[in-house]
């Protein structure tokens, strides 16, 4: 799944307050496009992806190497540990959001916030809900740890 520009823009505008060198990870970062806008809208920000799939990853990494705070890396998002980030973004499907939600409780920091595009964790209701009226009846749904 890719995230459309409304989508990256009301992500982008959602982080209006946050310190100015957040980190932030998008896990299963696509071709980057995400991590391109944060990079261009939050200089100071630090920003990473995290993609599995060979070719969008060499796409997302050479789209990545203008911006000195947004890197790619060649890994499993099973294998990031979230600890360290201020945001986790992912934009995943159904499937794994309920391991998601344990690796985050168990990895995040209080006050960090998860935020998924458009895929629910089960049972657990979002703290907060961006709709984003485009075609696909898209939301960023946010969880504050």
């Amino acid at each position: 799944y890719l995230s459309g520009s409304r989508t990256r823009q009301r992500l982008s505008q959602r982080l209006v307050g946050l310190p100015a060198d957040f980190r932030f990870v998008d896990l299963g970062c696509g071709l980057a496009g995400t991590l391109v806008q944060l990079a261009r809208d939050y200089p100071q920000a630090r920003l990473q992806g995290v993609e599995t799939a060979p070719l969008v990853f060499l796409c997302a990494w050479l789209r990545c190497l203008p911006y000195r705070n947004c890197r790619v890396r060649y890994r499993s998002l099973w294998r990031e540990a979230l600890g360290p980030y201020d945001v986790v973004y992912c934009f995943l499907s159904p499937a794994p959001m309920a391991q998601l939600w344990q690796k985050a409780r168990k990895e995040m920091r209080p006050g960090a916030l998860l935020i998924s595009n458009s895929f629910e964790i089960p049972q657990v209701p979002a703290q907060e809900v961006i709709e984003l009226q485009d075609w696909r009846a898209s939301r960023l749904l946010l969880w504050r740890l």
